[in-house]
């Protein structure tokens, strides 16, 4: 599995450790977008749907959080600017992304869990 910070992929390795194949998803796609998005009415989006939420949802639609991980929010001055969703420190310190429809702060670790868990069930269908 490769968690892109803009696409994410998975692929077989065969025996002798050597990418064989990267699997397309259930809509014919090798990749699929590291991108959740959360709705006020409705589950998380994750991918391609909610890469459509970008213009209508920018405020709760994450993208790029790789670049967040680990860091904490003094360090990310520049890249919380290059984003639509607000970036504010959690009581640690650490850089956390505000999420206006769940009424709270969501660390970036938990959107690229959910990016994974979408190129499970894409992938592997569970």
């Amino acid at each position: 599995v490769d968690l892109g910070t803009t696409n994410s992929a998975v692929a077989v390795i065969d025996p002798t450790g050597c990418p064989k194949l990267v699997l397309d998803s259930s809509n014919g796609c090798r990749t699929l977008p590291s991108v959740v998005a959360f709705m006020l009415d409705s589950a998380p989006l994750m991918g391609r749907p909610a890469l459509e939420q970008c213009r209508e949802n920018p405020q709760n639609t994450f993208h790029s959080v790789k670049r967040f991980i680990g860091r904490s929010y003094q360090q990310v001055e520049k890249e919380r600017h290059e984003v639509a969703y607000g970036i504010s420190a959690t009581s640690g310190g650490a850089a956390a992304l505000d999420c206006p429809s769940l009424g709270r702060q969501i660390l970036p670790e938990e959107v690229s869990a959910m990016v994974l868990q979408g190129i499970f069930r894409e992938h592997l269908g569970s």
